[in-house]
């Protein structure tokens, strides 16, 4: 940010808007909209002055003295670090701007209250997008060869309709519809629901296309509860997971999270992520393509204990984390409504962070060791069950380096180093956990991975490391802990030992290394460094209140003039802003991704038709698994037999299976209307294979292709 302190020097409040705002409009012209709304926090006394003193109570009265103007901004025009103890529950409806000024605070319930440093607006990518055609191969080959497009919803009530299954809305294609009443949860409209906003633009973006859009979510569930027993839509009563089933789906949206109140409810998110995927690749017929839609932090309303404190806000980033890398891991998109969320909000995306030394000399320590170890200049000695040394920070990510002395003569797997990180609480706490041993009961030292030790009732040790000989002889060791993202490195004197993906924890917690649970010997640490993860800032752009609507007197009803219930439900802002702005990204790159018949004009390659009007049978192989009757064509060879299209005469298109590559006995896995084409070299053709049930067309077209100048 320019330097302010230069502009306000001298001036009244009304001299110093004018050229604060002029300012603003020099450097970025979409921030104009603070003309007039920003209060200078100098002239109410805010400044420098309260030095190292407690700042909640200075600050509270300034955000107080913001809302009753009206105004949106706070300019923190004099550089300093405000040290606060308590929440900062004014901060709620403000936007916080300044040079050079920040808030350390030791309450976890502030982490998301930032005071933004720039005027720079974030312009990347939101979503998250593993480059392989097969994350669009179902719904790609529904919208190429079908034409129709079966489109799934499950979660939450955020993408609920009014009641279950009256989403449902079938046919749909571009300004046909749609035919279905619309129903949004605390919207100031019908209209102002996010799955409304999905059916417009799929249906915008592919316009020669036909969709079925299936909604199966149900309002305050967790996705612990997919396959609850006995959910009703369209008064049938089946598991939840069989609803979703039965839609045969070719794009599924997965939506849960915002019912996450606690940390306990939100560690599980990975475990149950993994039963869902892999019960569809297990039962699903058809497998859909997936994405996940991650959950914004609700409202931080840090009056109400259910959801602004850390517990409520880090329970939903919990669930969000999960779905992003987890996702990810499994070849799913993410639509990142989380990221976009907390980017407006907090104008952090807190991903990739840029290391940066916090305590790296023995001064620095001091301010932010706590703890029952025993200093002996600069040595940290443990010698006693559970004494620890403790890094009083807030940090996601970190690179953490120290030695570490065993001692001599250690009796085998009875003494061992705990370092908790990502943790919150004491040593009854909750986070993640490596634990390092002189001697196990081979007899060498040892280090094990528990980076899922949040949720260790589902996950277990992700992984060992066993030396070569004993650590207890009396000899320093150098470990050095880094956690980047969802990236863990752990390493031994300066080699690296372990890796591994922390898909599961990514809270901002403390860092304990205690002693457990031995009572022999004494552990010495020393040449302690930790450096901090950083992330940058952008300017943000929505209140809590513009994301939610207002919150006053603990009120869950509907908002006017914006909608949103205050907590969760977002209102036409937030929908409009945050939700929008993903689905479009997703819908964007949906399109971008092709299938290979979906990009054989990049290819080079020209469409070459066959006519089929009569098909063979072989007699020892009449019919397929299910029954359907099968037969075959031979037609031309095609270099490209998994890029082809099987056409009715009335211009439907048949579903392609790619998986199959020979009759005997792969084409009698195919189903009714399923066909499959595979080289024969021996014979040099291209076979076709087709199921079917009741009587033949008079003639189907076979499309192949073939390189241009072969």
């Amino acid at each position: 940010m320019a330097d302010m302190e230069t502009i306000l020097d001298n001036d009244t409040p009304q001299e110093a808007y004018p050229k604060i705002n002029r300012n603003f409009d020099r450097l970025n012209q979409e921030i104009a909209g603070i003309k007039g709304s920003m209060v200078v926090a100098s002239y109410y006394g805010v400044d420098a002055s309260i030095g190292t003193n407690d700042a909640t109570t200075l600050l509270n009265d300034l955000f107080a003295a913001a809302k009753s103007q009206g105004k949106k901004y706070v300019y923190f025009d004099v550089p300093h670090t405000y040290q606060v103890s308590g929440k900062l529950t004014g901060a709620l409806e403000l936007i916080l701007l300044g040079d050079g000024a920040s808030i350390k605070s030791s309450h976890l319930d502030n982490y998301y209250i930032q005071i933004c440093n720039t005027l720079q607006v974030y312009t990347g990518k939101y979503n998250t997008m593993v480059h392989d055609e097969k994350m669009f191969e179902t719904v790609w080959e529904a919208i190429q060869y079908r034409k129709i497009v079966n489109v799934c919803v499950w979660g939450d009530s955020i993408s609920t309709n009014r009641e279950p299954g009256s989403g449902d809305c079938f046919g749909v294609s571009y300004n046909t519809g749609p035919l279905f009443i619309e129903g949004a949860r605390d919207g100031l409209t019908d209209g102002d629901a996010y799955y409304h906003r999905l059916i417009d633009m799929l249906v915008t973006k592919f316009k020669n296309v036909t969709f079925n859009f299936y909604n199966r979510a149900i309002g305050g569930t967790y996705i612990q509860q997919w396959q609850d027993v006995n959910d009703t839509f369209n008064n049938v009563s089946q598991p939840w997971v069989d609803h979703v089933q039965d839609t045969n789906a070719d794009l599924l949206i997965i939506a849960w999270g915002m019912n996450n109140e606690t940390i306990s409810a939100g560690k599980e998110f990975m475990y149950y992520m993994d039963q869902i995927t892999n019960y569809i690749d297990a039962h699903f017929t058809k497998k859909p393509s997936i994405a996940w839609l991650t959950t914004p932090r609700p409202a931080m309303v840090l009056e109400d204990n259910r959801f602004g404190t850390y517990n409520a806000q880090f329970a939903r980033d919990l669930a969000a984390y999960a779905a992003r890398m987890h996702g990810k891991s499994k070849g799913n998109y993410i639509i990142d409504v989380n990221k976009v969320s907390n980017l407006k909000r907090a104008g952090k995306e807190f991903e990739h962070p840029i290391m940066q030394a916090l305590a790296i000399r023995d001064t620095q320590l001091d301010e932010i060791l706590s703890g029952n170890y025993v200093k002996n200049e600069t040595d940290y000695r443990l010698s006693t069950p559970d004494q620890y040394l403790q890094f009083d920070v807030q940090l996601k990510d970190f690179v953490l380096e120290f030695e570490v002395n065993f001692g001599q003569n250690l009796p085998a797997s009875n003494e061992s180093l705990w370092l908790h990180y990502n943790w919150i609480g004491g040593n009854d706490g909750q986070g993640s956990l490596i634990i390092i041993g002189p001697q196990n009961a081979s007899g060498v030292g040892w280090i094990a991975d528990h980076n899922r030790y949040l949720d260790q009732a589902h996950w277990g040790r992700q992984g060992i490391y066993s030396g070569s000989a004993a650590w207890d002889n009396n000899t320093f060791r150098s470990i050095r802990v880094e956690k980047r993202d969802d990236i863990l490195d752990i390493f031994l004197d300066r080699t690296r030992v372990l890796r591994a993906r922390t898909k599961l924890n990514n809270m901002p917690g403390v860092i304990r290394l205690r002693k457990n649970p031995g009572e022999m010997g004494t552990f010495t640490l020393r040449n302690l460094k930790l450096y901090e993860g950083v992330y940058r800032h952008y300017l943000p752009t929505l209140t809590e209140y513009e994301m939610w609507g207002k919150y006053p007197g603990k009120d869950y009803g509907t908002k006017p003039w914006i909608g949103g219930d205050g907590r969760v439900h977002p209102g036409s802002v937030g929908i409009g802003e945050v939700y929008a702005v993903a689905l479009k990204e997703f819908i964007d790159d949906l399109a971008d991704i092709r299938i290979a018949a979906a990009s054989v004009a990049d290819r080079g390659l020209l469409p070459m038709e066959q006519k089929i009007t009569a098909w063979r049978t072989r007699p020892d192989i009449p019919q397929t698994a299910s029954g359907a009757n099968l037969r075959f064509f031979n037609a031309q060879w095609t270099d490209y037999p998994k890029v082809v299209t099987l056409q009715r005469a009335d211009g439907s298109y048949l579903k392609f299976r790619p998986d199959i590559n020979e009759f005997d006995p792969g084409a009698t896995a195919l189903l009714a209307g399923e066909f499959a084409a595979y080289n024969d070299p021996a014979r040099n053709i291209t076979q076709i294979a087709y199921a079917y049930t009741g009587a033949l067309d008079a003639s189907y077209t076979f499309t192949s292709y073939l390189k241009v100048g072969s």
